[in-house]
């Protein structure tokens, strides 16, 4: 229900589109973080991605999290990056694969994660 509700605004085919794109970028990865303002369903399911949510992105990136293996951060409602002090820390060093309005997509390829969270205060 709540999926429906998301994807049935007037914006729906962009948000299908941009979900379709996210997955096509990645290569339609199983290392994805996922921050999603509403789900992280309609990525994860209109992209064919598969990924783990961070969930409260205002603060560091959560040890279960930096301990992972993962290839991208994708950002959904980009309102994020300008809200979350914690997010726009995280996402600095890395590369930004693809943006639009709606989306960021973040290489995470290339660092260990788990030192750069450990490194903050």
């Amino acid at each position: 229900y709540k999926s429906h509700a998301v994807l049935s605004d007037t914006d729906t085919r962009a948000a299908v589109a941009d979900y379709v794109r996210i997955g096509e970028l990645t290569n339609h990865t199983t290392r994805a973080i996922v921050v999603d303002q509403e789900l992280s369903t309609p990525v994860m399911y209109w992209g064919w991605i598969v990924g783990r949510i961070w969930e409260f992105p205002d603060g560091p990136l959560p040890d279960h999290l930096a301990e992972g293996n993962w290839d991208y951060l994708i950002v959904v409602g980009r309102s994020f990056l300008q809200t979350s002090q914690g997010l726009r820390d995280f996402t600095r060093p890395f590369p930004i694969v693809a943006q639009n309005e709606r989306y960021a997509i973040f290489d995470l390829s290339g660092r260990e994660l788990g030192e750069q969270a450990s490194s903050r205060p």
